[in-house]
């Protein structure tokens, strides 16, 4: 008999069949899962190895025994005529169809059940196209254009803290924003804004309603172990339309080369999309890097309760900058946002105006010496040129941080109020391109309300808040953003009703009450105004706004001289822009939203 005989009689060939196939399907189901616990690349080269390993081992052992009605025994101790090998290779037969069977339905599954990266949208004849889609009236005439998602984009998802103690959250998140930063830079790669993704944390989405959503091609997600003095890191890039695993490494490092990872990180991401960096996008994508991890890991900190946004948080945040900058008096980023801080942290009625404008100047000075080519530095001198009503220099300094950031969601996000006048049609692309980097942002859906009421009038806007507010209803900005449709469109009442919305819904800002007093006083209605004067007072003693609703009443009331002696101790942007507010010229806030808003 030949070997390839007794191979076939021994079912050794079957054997080896039905392995090949099982292990290709052990193989892809552990891809999936181990991807998905985080676990290290060591795992599964451990169970390639072992698999391969198996193969000659199972060969062996299907040659050298045979399966009986008594189990297993050595070949060579049964009587041939006795044996069942005919039977056990007919089972074997079915096995391997089964299993085959299952492999196919896998293959076919992962490789043809994905949908297309693309979405439809409607556009119009007017350049507001893009996302009044549905909410446009019904006369508007429309077309409809598929605009496939860009293959060179990317959104980076906040990175999971896997740490023994949840308060290092602010770590892992601080990193994920890093590294969006660093890619944000890079010329050719769209990254979607961290606004957006962050949408995502804590939630149970899957990555092609994450790239539906966010409108990109590949999503980079991660992990961060923090124990002690080190971390270990790790990051995946996946892409949305097959869930292709494109790139993923493990980084078990000191977290004194924290910046040194996030670098490599950036770089990697670079690479396995295949874009070319050259020239400034070298120096773009690498971290401004802080003298000691203490003082980076004390502006992490001040980031996180900055986002926070309300009193409390705030004065944290200025606590935890200050300190980073007096262990690192050259760590210019940590000067910007001490000097944002100290502007916001008076508008929530944590500090008097005159105190933290004086403070925030002297932060910004040091920053602007320190770096005076910082993208971060250059928008916080932007928002205090529009605090103090000085739009000629705002406008320059917009287009400063546009030239180094083209992608830069704060300076896009303020060019069209800068715009609206002399150039409708810039105005409008700008709106637009911040709101295709962050869709889900509420500054970004609330500018675009008020380009298209700019550009289509009150219904489209309205209706298209008003879609915005069925998947966001407890959004205050949304809010915000209606009620100034319906105030300028002289609509008082309706106005009232949704800014007392944003009055329950955004906690220690007393904007809201401003704009309720305002209304009532357009309705001839003082004693209402009063009313919401004293709850603006009582929120926020301290706040700007709280003194615009006292310096309104008397402006109302025909009290001149005391309404120019309370506003002669303001300071001079405040002034013009009351006096603008009061007197209800067009160019004016919300259209612009509030400075610094």
């Amino acid at each position: 008999m030949s070997i390839f005989a007794e191979l076939k009689r021994r079912n050794v060939i079957r054997v080896g069949i039905a392995y090949v196939i099982t292990a290709w399907l052990l193989a892809q189901i552990a891809d999936l899962v181990i991807d998905n616990i985080g676990a290290p690349d060591w795992v599964m080269k451990t169970l390639f190895l072992m698999l391969a390993i198996g193969f000659p081992l199972v060969l062996i052992f299907a040659w050298a025994f045979e399966m009986t009605p008594e189990g297993v025994k050595r070949e060579s101790e049964i009587d041939r005529s006795q044996s069942i090998t005919q039977n056990t290779g007919r089972k074997l037969d079915f096995a391997i169809i089964g299993v085959m069977a299952v492999a196919l339905t896998w293959f076919a599954w992962d490789k043809f059940s994905s949908p297309v990266i693309s979405r439809t949208v409607t556009t119009t004849e007017t350049p507001s196209a893009v996302t009044v889609v549905e909410s446009a009236p019904e006369e508007t005439v429309e077309d409809t254009i598929e605009e496939l998602i860009p293959e060179k984009s990317i959104a980076v998802l906040p990175f999971v803290n896997m740490s023994a103690d949840q308060e290092n959250e602010y770590f892992s998140d601080g990193l994920s924003e890093e590294l969006l930063n660093l890619l944000a830079k890079v010329d050719g790669l769209k990254v979607a804004a961290r606004t957006s993704t962050f949408k995502f944390k804590g939630k149970d989405a899957d990555i092609e309603e994450i790239g539906a959503k966010l409108k990109v091609a590949t999503v980079l997600e991660g992990s961060v172990r923090r124990a002690g003095n080190t971390a270990r890191i790790t990051a995946q890039l996946i892409k949305v339309d097959d869930g292709y695993h494109m790139w993923s490494e493990t980084y078990d490092r000191e977290l004194d080369d924290i910046f040194k990872v996030q670098d490599e990180i950036a770089r990697a991401i670079v690479d396995a999309l295949k874009l070319p960096l050259l020239g400034q996008d070298q120096k773009n994508i690498e971290t401004l890097k802080a003298a000691s991890f203490e003082a980076y890991d004390l502006y992490l900190l001040g980031k996180h309760h900055f986002r926070l946004r309300n009193e409390a948080a705030f004065e944290q945040a200025v606590d935890y900058f200050s300190r980073a900058v007096a262990i690192d008096p050259t760590y210019a980023p940590a000067w910007s946002r001490l000097a944002d801080s100290y502007m916001l942290l008076a508008d929530y009625g944590g500090m008097a105006s005159g105190e933290a404008f004086d403070l925030a100047e002297k932060a910004l000075d040091k920053a602007l010496v320190l770096d005076p080519e910082l993208v971060e530095t250059l928008m916080v001198q932007a928002t205090l040129y529009s605090y103090n009503n000085q739009y000629s220099k705002l406008e320059e300094a917009v287009e400063k941080v546009l030239k180094l950031d083209p992608n830069n969601i704060d300076a896009l996000s303020e060019l069209p109020t800068l715009l609206v006048d002399s150039d409708p049609e810039r105005s409008f692309d700008a709106a637009h391109k911040a709101w295709e980097l962050d869709p889900l942002a509420e500054h970004t859906r609330v500018l675009l309300i008020g380009q298209t009421s700019n550009f289509k009038g009150r219904e489209a806007a309205e209706s298209l808040a008003k879609k915005m507010l069925l998947d966001d209803p407890d959004n205050p900005g949304l809010h915000e953003a209606l009620a100034n449709t319906y105030r300028f469109n002289g609509l008082s009442h309706m106005a009232i009703r949704e800014y007392e919305l944003v009055w329950k819904l955004r906690e220690g800002d007393a904007y809201p009450a401003w704009m309720i007093v305002l209304m009532y006083l357009r309705l001839d209605d003082p004693d209402a105004a009063e009313i919401w004067a004293e709850r603006s007072r009582q929120r926020a003693p301290e706040s700007r706004y709280s003194a615009f609703c006292t310096l309104a009443l008397h402006w109302y009331k025909g009290e001149y001289e005391t309404y120019l002696g309370l506003s002669s101790r303001m300071r001079e942007g405040d002034q013009l822009w009351i006096v603008d507010i009061i007197m209800d010229r067009p160019n004016t806030d919300p259209a612009r939203q509030k400075p610094g808003g």
